[in-house]
């Protein structure tokens, strides 16, 4: 059985390279982390589960823009973004 060597990335940056993935990778992964994280604290703080996510998706779309706290990008009602 071959023996299995350990590598330790300190960074997204490294992780890639070490994975054979572009630097380009690792900022996706980092503006990616980003967002979802965004997402759960907004999904905390007003109390949205799956089940109320589906309902919203069910209700017709009403588009109330107000520009997200530190993202910057809009936030529309019941979390709907029309199409």
């Amino acid at each position: 059985m071959r023996k299995l060597k350990p590598i330790v990335a300190d960074s997204p940056e490294e992780l890639a390279g070490a994975l054979g993935l572009s630097g380009a990778d690792a900022k996706e992964w980092q503006v990616q982390h980003m967002l979802l994280k965004r997402l759960k604290e907004i999904a905390q703080s007003q109390s949205i589960t799956h089940a109320t996510s589906l309902e919203a998706r069910e209700a017709p779309a009403e588009p109330v823009a107000r520009l997200g706290s530190r993202s910057g990008c809009p936030v529309f009602r019941n979390g709907v973004v029309p199409r």
